[in-house]
């Protein structure tokens, strides 16, 4: 059985989100329907989960953890929804992960403004 683990903030609404009732977390239709897509057809699929990803913005010390990692910028993107499908099909082992400068500073802004989500 394989198991997608799922931060919303920075996965599911970026900063283009419309959010005029100014909720703490609004999920953008888009990024839900490239999700959904990403996991029925995978659902379909795999009817036992085997393997499992987490897909957070954040990478929270997540370092011996299948992180796969999008921009708050942008959300969840084509690119990383497809290396997630074939980390979760067996076709890599390989994550997508921020480098280690840009987790570095990530960390230091979570301590400062504290984590928010």
């Amino acid at each position: 059985m394989k198991v997608i683990f799922l931060d919303i903030d920075g996965v599911l609404n970026c900063k283009k989100t419309p959010n005029p009732r100014k909720f703490p977390y609004a999920v953008d239709k888009r990024l839900l329907v490239r999700f959904k897509r990403l996991l029925l057809a995978w659902l379909k699929k795999h009817p036992r989960v085997t393997r499992f990803v987490v897909i957070d913005d954040e990478d929270d010390e997540l370092d011996q953890l299948p992180l796969f990692q999008p921009s708050a910028e942008t959300g969840l993107t084509s690119e990383i929804a497809r290396g997630a499908t074939k980390y979760l099909d067996g076709k890599t082992n390989q994550d997508m992960r921020c480098n280690r400068f840009e987790r570095l500073l990530q960390n230091v802004k979570s301590v400062v403004r504290g984590h928010q989500g």
